[in-house]
């Protein structure tokens, strides 16, 4: 039996949405600091994006092995049904491993 985790997918969405924010941010200012438009290092916002990413991915794993025991406990195929699915989270997972070896 699957146990409630509404409110890890709520945290999980906000996480992500911070993580968008502060990537932004991020890559905005350091992208000034180039261009010798800006002087001020944006050293915080990598720290915090790190971390935030960091708490994604510890959600996301227990969202989804939850979801593959769920998966295998009502013997329905879950591979074929839903690729998409599996791509998606495949392409997050390259993001996050791009974002955490680049802090």
């Amino acid at each position: 039996m699957m146990k409630d985790r509404s409110k890890l997918h709520t945290v999980n969405t906000v996480c992500t949405v911070a993580i968008l924010v502060i990537f932004l941010y991020h890559a905005t200012g350091n992208a000034l600091v180039l261009a010798g438009v800006n002087l001020t290092m944006f050293r915080p916002a990598s720290d915090v994006l790190l971390l935030l990413c960091l708490i994604h991915i510890v959600i996301s794993v227990v969202l989804t092995v939850d979801s593959l025991r769920a998966t295998k406990e009502s013997g329905k195929g879950y591979y074929g049904l839903n690729k998409r699915y599996l791509a998606v989270r495949l392409s997050a997972i390259a993001i996050v491993i791009f974002i955490v070896l680049h802090s």
